[in-house]
């Protein structure tokens, strides 16, 4: 009888302590997988004309077009400007400034507010041989058009591509959608060659340039690490 209840208690035993194995975790082995490392794809070479405002390769000649930009406090902030590969700013009458931005690169859909034209104005898009965009102009400015025959872009003659925005007030609210301004014209881009001379020997680095037209006035360039521009 003692053997019977021997063996009992050891045949409880051992199905206790199977059940108990039985709900311990089991422990996966872990397998690491080596980084893959992916090459990036190479980017397309581009092999077409040089911009000629900044050299840089392009994949077709495009359309050189010079718009007249509003720089009145009203004005701002003014669109397009970032997409232009050449920026002059111009005193005007009142001591007052405009931008004459040339594209060639970019051609953005949203650009100004654009302003009228001066004959000195006019002079900087004839020199590159450029479509010139504006909203009107002093009457030396309309004969200038015809003298030197300007590749015009007028609004007050109904030329395509301006639209107003009805949320600003006039005269600051007329734009250009350069694409649709240049849609069927002749492509004019002419390359020019910039030739730059060494800096001079401690020549410190230039990280403002700041300049002033009247005391209420007084643009400034910033160098900017990231782009490698002002």
């Amino acid at each position: 009888m003692k053997r019977l209840i021997t063996v009992s208690l050891l045949l409880l035993l051992l199905l206790l302590l199977i059940g108990c194995q039985r709900n311990e975790p089991v422990e996966e082995p872990v397998t690491e997988t080596p980084p893959v490392d992916i090459a990036p794809e190479p980017e397309p070479e581009i092999t077409g004309p040089p911009n000629p405002l900044t050299g840089e390769p392009l994949e077709e000649a495009n359309h050189l077009i010079a718009v007249m930009v509003n720089n009145a406090p009203q004005a701002r902030p003014q669109s397009g400007l970032s997409s232009a590969d050449l920026v002059y700013e111009i005193e005007m009458e009142g001591l007052m400034t405009r931008f004459v931005a040339f594209f060639y690169g970019n051609l953005p859909e949203n650009v100004g507010s654009v302003r009228s034209a001066r004959p000195y104005v006019m002079m900087l898009a004839k020199e590159w041989d450029a479509y010139f965009a504006h909203v009107g102009g002093s009457d030396d400015a309309f004969a200038k058009v015809k003298e030197w025959g300007i590749r015009d872009i007028d609004d007050v003659k109904g030329h395509k591509g301006f639209w107003v925005d009805k949320n600003g007030r006039r005269p600051h609210n007329t734009y250009l959608n350069l694409k649709e301004a240049l849609a069927g014209k002749e492509k004019n881009g002419v390359f020019h060659n910039w030739e730059f001379t060494a800096p001079p020997e401690g020549e410190p680095d230039y990280r403002e340039i700041s300049f002033s037209y009247d005391k209420y006035n007084r643009p400034a360039y910033v160098f900017d690490e990231d782009s490698g521009l002002y």
